[in-house]
């Protein structure tokens, strides 16, 4: 998902999306990271590492933890997720529309109480 999104409406060497589900994940990151300023190392590193994890599954080995596994690839998603979109600082938000559930749903957020 990240990767698809970063590669969206830029110049790369993939081609079309079902070309790229057809090439090395591994080759797809390095370009990203090596061509995108959102891709950082602790990006680049949570990504391979996520990628290692499911390997884990896809070729069975011994040592496998389900339960640890999972949690595991929920703090990688999680983290390079904020990584890419997160704002870090206020100057990010200088000059931005910040859109909160408030907005989305005004009838169940307005702020009062039932009963």
């Amino acid at each position: 998902m990240i990767c698809y999104d970063r590669l969206d409406g830029v110049a790369h060497p993939f081609g079309s999306i079902q070309q790229v589900e057809r090439r090395c994940f591994r080759d797809l990151i390095r370009w990203l990271a090596s061509n995108d300023s959102r891709i950082t190392t602790k990006v680049f590193d949570n990504l391979n590492s996520l990628y290692d994890l499911g390997n884990k599954y896809v070729h069975p080995k011994s040592g496998q933890n389900a339960k640890d596994d999972s949690l595991k690839a929920l703090y990688l998603i999680g983290e390079s997720v904020f990584e890419v979109y997160g704002v870090k600082s206020h100057a990010e938000m200088l000059g931005r529309t910040l859109r909160t559930p408030y907005a989305d749903f005004p009838d169940i957020c307005g702020g009062t109480t039932s009963g």
